[in-house]
């Protein structure tokens, strides 16, 4: 393709130009995964600082001053030899070999080199490129919408008030940032619930840490987005549940659903369906203008895809998760044509 220039994206450097840039090549994903987009303040500022040693790469692909395609690297040393890679080409230009230029590119200038890559989509073009540089699905996954007008609310009051008539000693607590005083709780229960969800990667990723939920807390702030968690905490000082969600005031009428955990000795016994419910309930008084709850949930959690099909999620787009050997996808794409995809 003439004209086309592969370049690093440094994310502290680059002008407000750039940054305008790639966010349009961003929305136009967005759209045509029939995703809402976040803002431009809020679209940067999700870059900003991730867990402890994280280290993000970016590469950009422009024809002119336009840019045409994206790829984000992420390695993490606390899980060895793995990286994960966001790629995305303008519907416009695919099939001319840009994703197959930006990829060797990354990987070639990438230390020490991964063993596995892991890249996720939801489009059927991205699909099809997976497939024929070998990637493997090692994660099915999809997002499933909640229309706040179509939420039984009836049975919502009901599961409420039997989860208050069942657990009356269990303290439901709501909050932005995590009080110190439940932090270790939080962090225990959080940890362990993130550990057993279905999982694309052969390792699981460290535990978060205080000063990781603080430095999300901070980062979310800096987007502008309200991260709100609601927990039951037993009289025993045990946080038994947690489920937690996104909104950003700049797109009112939607809510993004975060994890949903439970404890594993106290799994079973209705506590995810109880504080979902409650979760609802206060997210209708506390956004009004919200429409529509989005939930994020691999087809193999099948506790969590029982809960959300009772309240009414329905499923709109799947996405799949590849996995890659490094080395043999860098000698297919280095021997490629260059009209390949």
């Amino acid at each position: 393709m003439t004209g086309l220039r592969i370049e690093r994206f440094h994310f502290d450097g680059a002008s407000e130009l750039d940054w305008e840039r790639r966010h349009a090549l961003y929305r136009a994903a967005q759209q045509e995964m029939q995703s809402a987009p976040m803002p431009l303040q809020a679209y940067r500022a999700s870059y900003g600082p991730g867990r402890k040693g994280v280290r993000r790469r970016s590469w950009l692909a422009r024809q002119g001053d336009e840019v045409v395609a994206k790829l984000d690297l992420a390695t993490d040393p606390a899980v060895e030899g793995v990286a994960i890679v966001a790629l995305h080409v303008a519907a416009s230009v695919r099939r001319r070999g840009i994703g197959r230029q930006l990829v060797t590119r990354a990987l070639e200038a990438t230390t020490p080199r991964p063993r596995e890559i892991f890249a996720s989509t939801m489009l059927a073009d991205g699909r099809h490129v997976c497939e024929h540089y070998g990637g493997r699905v090692s994660l099915v996954g999809a997002e499933r919408s909640l229309h706040m007008d179509a939420v039984d609310w009836k049975q919502i009051d009901s599961i409420r008030s039997a989860g208050l008539e069942r657990w009356p000693a269990v303290h439901l607590v709501e909050f932005e940032q995590l009080p110190e005083a439940l932090a270790q709780a939080y962090l225990q229960t959080y940890n362990q619930a993130w550990r057993d969800q279905p999982r694309p990667f052969p390792q699981p990723e460290p535990d978060i840490t205080l000063e990781d939920r603080r430095r999300q807390e901070e980062r979310l702030r800096a987007q502008g987005l309200e991260w709100f968690t609601l927990l039951s905490l037993e009289a025993d000082g045990q946080v038994s549940a947690v489920t937690e969600i996104y909104h950003d005031p700049g797109v009112a009428d939607l809510i993004r659903q975060q994890i949903t955990g439970v404890a594993r000795e106290r799994r079973g016994r209705g506590l995810a369906t109880w504080l979902k419910a409650e979760l609802l309930y206060r997210l209708r008084a506390r956004y009004p203008l919200a429409a529509r709850v989005v939930a994020h949930n691999g087809n193999d959690n099948a506790p969590m895809l029982a809960i959300n099909r009772k309240f009414g999620f329905d499923t709109a787009v799947e996405h799949y998760t590849y996995c890659f050997e490094a080395a043999p996808l860098l000698a297919r794409l280095r021997l490629a044509a260059p009209d390949l995809p």
